[in-house]
């Protein structure tokens, strides 16, 4: 099996919307509560087009699960990469995970 660019660009987008939404919690969370002006129509259409933007944005948190997701659907490619050239050494597997997630904690 090659590998799936569509699943890194994924994984990619998900982690950008990941780091957008840290970034606009933060703005959101130090912001005053917006005064919309509705009397006219530009002021109106600024008006609609913040709360869409707040509303989508708000989102965003899903990217995380999407992430999630798409790194499990990641490493169960390479497993299976890795079936089809021949058997599975479970325990070097492990260990191999262990070596490299384990430092980071």
């Amino acid at each position: 099996m090659k590998r799936l660019a569509w699943l890194d660009v994924a994984r990619g987008l998900a982690i950008l919307l990941v780091v957008y939404f840290h970034f606009f919690m933060t703005y959101v969370d130090g912001r005053a509560a917006p005064s919309w002006d509705w009397a006219t129509m530009t002021g109106g259409t600024a008006a609609l087009l913040e709360v869409i933007w707040l509303k989508l944005s708000g989102l965003c948190f899903h990217a995380v699960g999407l992430f999630i997701a798409l790194s499990g659907w990641a490493l169960m490619e390479s497993t299976s990469r890795r079936a089809a050239s021949g058997r599975i050494k479970w325990g070097s597997w492990y260990v191999a995970r262990l070596v490299r997630l384990y430092p980071m904690y």
